[in-house]
């Protein structure tokens, strides 16, 4: 997984200075990230699990429909959009209500109109529950 490191971090001998980039496991990545020395880039997808970071890529197909399709619950979430907030880190409903506006614009097809929109349902969502 690739990573930038956001201070420097010693690996053995060696310094990392802030804004290298690092191809690093999952788990070697996970702990940076968890430790907020360094942020996940590259055009790979990631999820943020129990288990710490795992690209989207590795987490099986039953498992991300299961997400879609708890997304799906909230007015005005298609299976399309469910995956692209899924793919964007944000795979729960609380995830979405709580989620920047600015975050949610970068995702295709979502405009300031349908984000409050989807905001305000998965918080009724939430409240209903």
């Amino acid at each position: 997984m690739k990573i930038r490191l956001l201070v420097s971090v010693k690996d053995g001998k060696v310094w990392y200075e802030p804004g290298t980039i690092l191809e690093r496991s999952s788990e070697e990545a996970s702990s940076l990230i968890a430790q907020k020395a360094a942020e996940v880039i590259g055009d790979d997808p990631v999820l943020n699990t129990a288990e710490g970071v795992v690209p989207v890529k590795e987490i099986g197909e039953e498992d991300l429909s299961e997400m879609a399709e708890e997304l799906m619950k909230v007015d005005g979430i298609t299976r399309e959009i469910a995956y692209r907030l899924i793919e964007a880190g944000f795979q729960t409903v609380q995830a979405v209500a709580e989620a920047r506006v600015e975050d949610l614009q970068e995702i295709k097809g979502l405009s300031k109109k349908k984000i409050a929109s989807i905001q305000g349902a998965a918080e009724d969502l939430i409240d209903s529950k």
